[in-house]
């Protein structure tokens, strides 16, 4: 995770870097209706899983820069995660006041 967050923090100034979760982004994907992609799992060793994330990781960002996703979170000083679709106002989404 370290090195993740040192990564982060080196392409934020020249790239637009997201934070993705895949696990949340695949639930509102399932609850918007059906969304394929078409992807080649021929070169995926030793799984696919990885693989999957990451086009579930590029979808949502894609989301997000058509304005249908959304950020949340952000009061950590940590960043916001991305999100493919719209959230609703709940507690769990926002960063608990000092």
């Amino acid at each position: 995770m370290a090195l993740g967050f040192a990564l982060f923090d080196r392409l934020q100034p020249a790239l637009e870097t997201y934070e993705v979760f895949p696990t949340a982004s695949y639930r509102q994907l399932h609850q918007a209706g059906t969304q394929s992609l078409e992807i080649d799992l021929s070169q995926c060793a030793p799984g696919p899983k990885d693989l999957l994330d990451a086009c579930t990781a590029a979808e949502t960002v894609r989301r997000l820069k058509l304005g249908r996703g959304s950020l949340v979170g952000g009061g950590d000083g940590l960043g916001t995660i991305a999100l493919p679709g719209p959230t609703s106002p709940h507690p769990v989404l926002q960063w608990p006041a000092s």
